[in-house]
C-alpha cells in the first residue's frame, strides 16, 4: 500500500470527539486504528469515527471498525462520496451521515 494512514483526534469541550482518518487501513495498520479508537472511547464520552479520507480499507480495518460499533465505542461516518462507503455498505456496518 503506497498512502500511510493518518489519524487524528479532535475533541470538544462537551465530551465529544472525532477520530479522522486518512490513508490506508489495512493488516498493518489496523491495529494501531483500534487502539487510537479505544484510547478516545476512554477519554471521551461520544466518539466519532470519520473515513471521508480513506483511500483503502481492507477485511482487517472492517473488523476493527465493527467491534468498535458493537462494543459502542463508536460511531462510523463515511459520507456520500467516500472512496469506501460502498464496500462498507456491503457488509452492514451501520453508518451515520454526520
Amino acid at each position: 500500500m503506497s498512502a500511510d494512514l493518518e489519524l487524528r483526534l479532535a475533541s470538544t469541550a462537551d465530551g465529544h470527539a472525532t477520530l479522522y482518518v486518512s490513508g490506508e487501513v489495512d493488516r498493518t495498520t489496523s491495529r494501531q486504528l483500534r487502539h487510537q479508537i479505544s484510547d478516545a472511547a476512554r477519554g471521551h464520552d461520544h466518539v466519532v469515527v470519520d473515513l471521508d479520507g480513506v483511500e483503502y480499507l481492507d477485511s482487517s480495518a472492517i473488523a476493527v471498525l465493527f467491534d468498535a460499533v458493537r462494543m459502542d465505542e463508536a460511531a462510523i461516518v463515511a459520507r456520500r462520496g467516500c472512496v469506501v462507503r460502498r464496500a462498507l455498505e456491503v457488509t452492514g456496518l451501520p453508518l451515520h451521515e454526520a
